[in-house]
């Protein structure tokens, strides 16, 4: 059987990096309490690395919607 492939929005993705940098929790055990792989948690942190302003574009308004969930 095939993988399956599921789309997280960027406000999903955003609030959990977001929030696995104020766990105490290791990133493999917060990724499974988030029901997410490990490996989406690393490729979302490399992007979020790279500057907030590129991180996940095409998917919204990101300017204002980063802001609100940045602060």
């Amino acid at each position: 059987m095939g993988k399956v492939w599921r789309e997280f929005t960027w406000k999903f993705e955003i609030g959990a990096v977001r929030l696995s940098y104020q766990t105490d929790e290791t990133p493999d055990e917060f990724a499974e309490d988030m029901g997410i792989s490990r490996s989406s948690l690393s490729h979302w942190w490399s992007e979020f690395r790279d500057g907030p302003q590129r991180t996940f574009p095409a998917k919204g308004d990101l300017k204002s919607g980063m802001q609100r969930l940045l602060s």
